[in-house]
C-alpha cells in the first residue's frame, strides 16, 4: 500500500507495477475477516473467543517456522483469535513461534491466547515450584505479560495437593500473570475435589480441555461430561483430527481398514520390521517370521508344505546360506 495525506493526488500505478501481478492472483482482503464479529463466550471468563480455535501442537514439530506464521495469519485474516498451545509442544518451540509472530505482527490485544502447561522436561506437573517456573518460562518464550487462560495438565501428575496447586494459581492471578485456569487430564474425581476448594475460596476451574473425536470418545462422554455440565464449565475439545489421522482420503470400497488381515510376503532376515525372528505377527493366520527370513503361514493346507520348511530351517545353519529364501512362501493366499 502506497502511504496518503489528506489532499495528496492519487499516484496511477505505471504499466510496469501492474505488469508484476498477473491476472489470476488473488484479490486482498480488504476489511474485517469473515469471521471477525462471530464471537461467542467462553463460559463464565467473560472472555470472547472464536468458535473454532488454532492449535499449535504442530508448530516447530512438523511445520517450520514460515509455515507456522503463514498460518496463523491466515487464522487471523479469516476471523479467527484463539491460539492454543503448551510449553510442552516442541520443548517450548512451538512457544517460541508463536512468541515471534505475536511481536512481528502486533496482534497481541486482539488474541486470546490460552496455554498448557505441566508437561515440559524442564517443570514437569503441578507442584508450587514447577507451576510458577513453568508459567515464567512460557511468558518469557511468547514475550508476553499474561496468559489468558492457563491450562493446568494434570497428566504426568495425579498424586500432587491439589489445595496446594490452587494456592500457586491464585498467586499468579493475583499477580496478573494470568487471567482464567482450565484443567486438563483431570479425572472426574478431582473436579469435584477442585469444586470442593472453590467454595473455600480456592479459584475454580471455568474451562475444560479434553481430548473428543471420532476415535477418543468414551473418556469424555462418561462421567467427565456429566461433571463439566453440573459445574458449568466451558469444553474446548482438542485433537479434532487426531493428529491429522482423521484428514486421510477416506480408503476405497472393498478395501480393508480393520488392521486383522496382513498379507504374507516373503522377507529377507535383513528386514527390520521384525527384528526377532520368532516375534508372532498381529493377524487372523497368525504369520511368523522364522530365522532363515521366510514367511511361514501356521495355516497352510499343506502339512508336507509345514515338514519341507521346518527342514529348511534346520539345515539352514549347516549350509551356511540362505540361497532360496527370498523366494519360499507358504502363504496359500490363493488357493
Amino acid at each position: 500500500m502506497r502511504p496518503f495525506n489528506a489532499g495528496a493526488v492519487e499516484q496511477q500505478a505505471s504499466p510496469q507495477e501492474r505488469s508484476l501481478v498477473h491476472p489470476s492472483a488473488p484479490i486482498p482482503v480488504v476489511g474485517p475477516g469473515v469471521g471477525e464479529t462471530i464471537r461467542v463466550t467462553l463460559g463464565e471468563t467473560g472472555l470472547e473467543t472464536f468458535p473454532l480455535m488454532l492449535g499449535a501442537a504442530e508448530f516447530g514439530w512438523n511445520v517450520d517456522l514460515e509455515t507456522s506464521h503463514a498460518i496463523l495469519d491466515r487464522y487471523i485474516e479469516f476471523g479467527g483469535n484463539a491460539i492454543h498451545t503448551a510449553d510442552g509442544f516442541s520443548g517450548g518451540r512451538s512457544e517460541h513461534i508463536i512468541g515471534q509472530w505475536l511481536r512481528s505482527r502486533g496482534h497481541r490485544d486482539r488474541t486470546l491466547l490460552s496455554v498448557r502447561i505441566g508437561s515440559h522436561a524442564d517443570n514437569p506437573g503441578l507442584g508450587s515450584v514447577n507451576l510458577v517456573r513453568a508459567v515464567e518460562g512460557s511468558l518469557n518464550r511468547l514475550g508476553v505479560e499474561r496468559i489468558d487462560v492457563l491450562y493446568l495438565d494434570a497428566t504426568l501428575d495425579q498424586s500432587t495437593n491439589l489445595e496446594d496447586t490452587l494456592a500457586t494459581v491464585e498467586w499468579l492471578r493475583d499477580a496478573g500473570k494470568i487471567r482464567a485456569i482450565g484443567a486438563f487430564g483431570f479425572t472426574p474425581e478431582r473436579l469435584v475435589e477442585a469444586r470442593i476448594l472453590a467454595a473455600a475460596g480456592y479459584p475454580r476451574f471455568e474451562v475444560l480441555d479434553e481430548p473428543y473425536n471420532l476415535i477418543r470418545r468414551q473418556t469424555f462422554e462418561g462421567d467427565l461430561r456429566l461433571v463439566a455440565g453440573a459445574q458449568s464449565l466451558a469444553v474446548t475439545p482438542s485433537h479434532a483430527l487426531e493428529h491429522g489421522f482423521l484428514s486421510r482420503p477416506a480408503p476405497q470400497q472393498g478395501a480393508d481398514v480393520s488392521g486383522r488381515a496382513w498379507r504374507a510376503t516373503a522377507r529377507t532376515s535383513e528386514s527390520p520390521r521384525h527384528p526377532h525372528p520368532s516375534r508372532a505377527r498381529p493377524g487372523g493366520d497368525r504369520d511368523r517370521r522364522t530365522r532363515c527370513g521366510c514367511v511361514h503361514r501356521l495355516a497352510a493346507r499343506s502339512a508336507h508344505d509345514r515338514r519341507a520348511h521346518r527342514q529348511h530351517v534346520r539345515d539352514a545353519p549347516r549350509r551356511g546360506t540362505h540361497a532360496g529364501c527370498r523366494d519360499l512362501t507358504f502363504a496359500h493366499a490363493g488357493r
